[in-house]
């Protein structure tokens, strides 16, 4: 969790929720009440993909998390572009 954390720290208006922070069962960020990222665990974090990057995202290392809507993708917490996805996700939520 901690990569998703340093990727958002220059967004000051980004926060964050996890009920239990020493076993980190799940946790949340968010812009203006719009969720943007989740993490379930320690491997993947899922990120809320604009429509128009979906396509880039299917053509990665990345999977489609149908259980969270159609925006959503999840990527491992070390994915070498994992600063870029979650520029894309906060923009989009900021946006919306």
């Amino acid at each position: 969790m901690q990569n998703l954390t340093d990727c958002l720290k220059k967004y000051s208006d980004v926060k964050s929720f996890c009920p239990d922070g020493n076993n980190f069962k799940y946790c949340f960020w968010y812009v203006d009440d719009s969720i943007f990222a989740f993490a379930v665990g320690m491997n993947k974090v899922s990120l809320k993909i604009p429509k128009e990057k979906q396509l880039k995202a299917e053509l990665t290392t990345t999977t489609r998390c149908n259980d969270a809507g159609k925006d959503w993708y999840s990527f491992s917490y070390n994915d070498k572009f994992l600063k870029k996805w979650s520029d894309y996700a906060y923009e989009y939520a900021k946006n919306s």
